[in-house]
């Protein structure tokens, strides 16, 4: 939480990793010499000598703080920052890190410290800043009250003399000879900072809530970002991927829709064109064929264009069956990865370079499902308004999936395209609910899939409206039934291409006789279904043992045939 107001002699937990000390402890080497301009109490230098073996000086203009930093055991001088040769004071040291921790925001002129600071660096040293965001979310629903309110300390300290985002940081940066070599976040939610530990006017923050679902919604990825925490390094111009890593590959997000609900589909592709990924192409399908829906749709594509990629496909049909269409949109995909999106839920601007940058580090995942907040609202003109939402972290294990759907939000999962192909895997269009899940489900059978408890999508609910004409709860059920049914198969055998990848290189008759043998395997199994068996390997895949218990039948099998 922000500082108790007035004061900014509070506690430091460097292993915290949501605030900013603990973001600057981490970005501090063991034994480095370290200068903390503004070092108030001398509170974080005291942890970095005391962890990091660290040789802190300090500066501070508050004679009492600097007093207080000094019974602390640092070296710390009384200057003010605005005005002093900081070279000069320090008898032309240089230091591998400089800590500049709220302070910028204070200085008339915060690019003359940066300059000085810069000429104070060892070779291969760094800056670390921590800089209040003002784009946060808290902010914004201010103003939209027509408010802006100074506080003893935090966002808007009334001893705030600059304001910053993101660019701005970079900007400011760039024009001191400094390049952005890493960027970090602390994070506060809506109604979360110190802005509102005042009382706001009455029936305020619903009304500010609703201002942020419609206009500020899910187009800045700062929203939630109390502080920006930047390490500065000496260089040339600053190149986008200095600052943010975008993962590799190209991402299509297959969005259906149906006629009606042009105005969810809006929002559906705002939040696709508004993805921090680099490469994003959104497949829209049209259940059914009506052709004045088509033409909106066309219509609303054209408005967008140069905002995201779309194409548009059609498929002719019932148009509450989702199915036909996610398969179609499944089809078409040319994308390393694929999503599922509803027309109406919205996808955060990090939910690709989240999910894309764990499918990326760890090829053996064929998924990565995030965690969803169900919303429920009423839609007006001019979009979908929010009343109330539940965060719903996604499933504890990542293999909960193969149990209950519930956990799961199709529209918050992505795919790697090329397993989904091999396998051949898709929904299940005989249900008419699911259709998601029957899709996880098939995949995790056979592959490894991730489950991140970060909230990366929204699903839309309007009050007393169904989401399909076959989404009753009795659906559900019979749908869940199944998809149980079609793949009660578990992964306790070998695969067909398992057998083809042992026997590598030998006759295909041979091959032919190890999958008769896993064929006889299934038919055993068929009998075990019913039995304890099936509940205990359940067991054994939610924490993680089959795995070994499936390398060890591996093993065994291998040197029986060998």
């Amino acid at each position: 939480m922000p500082p108790s107001a007035g004061t900014y002699d509070f506690a430091v937990d460097p292993d915290d990793p949501n605030t900013s000390y603990g973001v600057i402890f981490r970005n501090i080497g063991d034994g480095s010499s370290v200068l903390d301009l503004g070092c108030a109490y001398g509170t974080l230098g005291a942890v970095l000598v005391e962890r990091r073996g660290c040789s802190v000086t300090g500066v501070d203009l508050d004679e009492d703080a600097v007093a207080a930093a000094r019974d602390k055991g640092l070296e710390a001088h009384v200057a003010d920052l605005r005005t002093t040769d900081l070279d000069a004071l320090l008898g032309h040291r240089r230091f591998d890190r400089i800590i500049v921790a709220d302070v910028l925001e204070h200085l008339v002129e915060p690019e003359r410290l940066l300059a000085q600071a810069v000429s104070l660096l060892a070779e291969g040293g760094a800056i670390v800043a921590s800089i209040p965001n003002i784009s946060h979310i808290d902010v914004q629903l201010m103003l939209a009250g027509d408010r802006w309110d100074y506080v003893p300390a935090g966002l808007l300290d009334r001893t705030h003399l600059r304001f910053y985002t993101l660019p701005g940081i970079r900007g400011m940066a760039r024009r001191c000879g400094l390049r952005l070599a890493s960027v970090e976040q602390v994070r506060l939610p809506p109604l979360g900072t110190e802005i509102w530990q005042q009382e706001p006017p009455p029936g305020c923050p619903p009304r500010m809530l609703r201002v942020w679902e419609t206009l500020a919604g899910h187009r800045n990825p700062h929203l939630t970002v109390y502080q920006h925490v930047v390490v500065m390094e000496p260089g040339g111009e600053p190149t986008e991927d200095a600052v943010v890593e975008p993962a590799a590959g190209t991402l299509d997000v297959v969005v259906t829709t149906a006629p009606g609900r042009i105005t969810r589909l809006r929002d559906a592709l705002y939040s696709v064109a508004a993805l921090t990924h680099p490469a994003v192409t959104a497949l829209v399908v049209v259940r059914g064929d009506d052709p004045a829906y088509v033409e909106e749709v066309r219509a609303l594509t054209t408005h967008l264009c140069g905002l995201v990629d779309i194409r548009i496909l059609v498929v002719p049909g019932a148009p509450h069956r989702r199915a036909p269409a996610l398969n179609a949109g499944l089809d078409a995909a040319r994308g390393d990865f694929v999503c599922l999106l509803d027309d109406g839920d919205v996808l955060y601007p990090h939910f690709a370079s989240v999910l894309a940058g764990e499918l990326t580090a760890d090829p053996r995942l064929s998924a990565a499902s995030g965690g969803w907040v169900h919303c429920r609202g009423r839609m007006e003109t001019h979009g979908f308004v929010a009343e109330t939402k539940e965060v719903a972290p996604g499933p504890s294990a990542p293999l909960d999936v193969l149990l209950e759907p519930d956990g799961v939000h199709g529209g918050s999962v992505m795919y790697r395209r090329a397993d989904l192909d091999a396998g051949r895997v898709r929904a299940d269009e005989t249900v008419e609910a699911l259709e998601d899940w029957s899709l996880l489900r098939r995949l995790c059978r056979w592959h490894e899939v991730l489950s991140v408890p970060e909230p990366l999508a929204e699903h839309r609910t309007v009050d007393g409206e169904e989401r399909t004409c076959a989404g009753s709860e009795a659906a559900r059920r019979r749908a869940q039934a199944a998809i149980c049914e079609s793949t009660a198969e578990l992964q306790v055998v070998l695969t067909e291409a398992e057998l083809r990848a042992l026997v590598g290189g030998v006759e295909r008759g041979h091959v032919a006789a190890l999958s008769d043998e896993l064929a006889e395997a299934r038919r055993q199994l068929e009998a075990l279904r019913a039995s304890p068996v099936l509940r205990i390997y359940r067991a054994l895949r939610q924490t993680g043992i089959h795995r070994p218990v499936r390398a060890a039948y591996r093993l065994a099998r291998g040197r029986r045939d060998g």
